[in-house]
């Protein structure tokens, strides 16, 4: 609900808010309704839920609330989820999910996060602790992290780097440069760093680094990075725990062989 609120600005600078009695009224209609929509959506949750109205959460979570719960409703039928109501464990993935639907900033990420609990709705208590991992490892990579993860499965290392990452420019042309365009080049120049080096920190990844090889010029370092100081990197690959995750949330992209197993098994 959009709304141009007015207000005083009190002795430490702060904006203070000064809602009328018909504009709070609103907001409180607008809350209820989302809270029938929602509680409706999955009645065995309501506790859960309840805990975001009573603690006056922003309308704007759960809108986002709202837009994953529509997701999920196309994931679980009535009948199954008053199956899953007496799973603890199913319980507790729920709530971490509802706690990622309000920080939600695309429609990808709702359906990575109900593809994951469809894909880990019969969870117990002997895979519990490495399904909550996985998830809340979903909870801190971007969709762009998920997005390059992705890319490196199904299209290989060598067009996810051209894809991903920003060729350098010549030092004339750095020089010719604003300030504001000089920084914006040098983020995207570090993007890359930053969303592998996410994705090898969680275990998603692992670097293979170029190894010493005999290239007749003599020279013993050749294989060695300048600024780090560590043998290159050659690629990433993709680690059992990546292929998990990408499994979990429904993107994975297998192998024929892989394919034959699985209509095998």
């Amino acid at each position: 609900m959009a709304y141009d609120p007015s207000g005083i600005i009190n002795e430490e600078g702060l904006h203070i808010v000064a809602f009328n009695d018909e504009l709070e009224a609103n907001i409180t209609d607008y809350t209820v309704a989302l809270w029938k929509g929602i509680t409706g959506a999955i009645p065995f949750a309501g506790p859960l839920i309840a805990e975001f109205i009573s603690v006056k959460v922003p309308n704007q979570q759960l809108d986002r609330l709202a837009k994953w719960i529509k997701v999920y409703e196309s994931k679980f039928s009535d009948a199954e989820q008053k199956r899953l109501q007496d799973n603890k464990y199913f319980e507790d993935l729920l709530h971490d999910a509802i706690l990622q639907s309000t920080r939600s900033l695309s429609d990808e990420r709702n359906v990575y996060i109900a593809t994951f609990l469809e894909n880990n709705k019969d969870v117990q208590e002997g895979d519990f602790s490495v399904k909550k991992k996985l998830l809340h490892t979903l909870e801190t990579l971007t969709d762009t992290d998920i997005d390059i993860l992705n890319s490196i499965n199904s299209n290989g290392y060598g067009i996810t780097n051209s894809r991903y990452s920003v060729s350098p420019v010549t030092t004339g042309a750095y020089k010719e440069m604003t300030h504001d365009e000089q920084y914006e080049y040098d983020l995207a120049r570090a993007s890359w760093d930053a969303h592998t080096n996410a994705l090898v920190q969680n275990k998603l990844l692992y670097a293979k680094h170029v190894m010493w090889y005999d290239d007749g010029s003599g020279d013993s370092r050749h294989h060695i990075d300048d600024q780090t100081g560590l043998p290159k990197i050659e690629c990433y690959e993709m680690t059992n725990l990546g292929k998990m995750l990408l499994k979990s949330i429904g993107v994975y992209k297998y192998t024929e062989i892989e394919k034959r197993y699985r209509q095998k098994n």
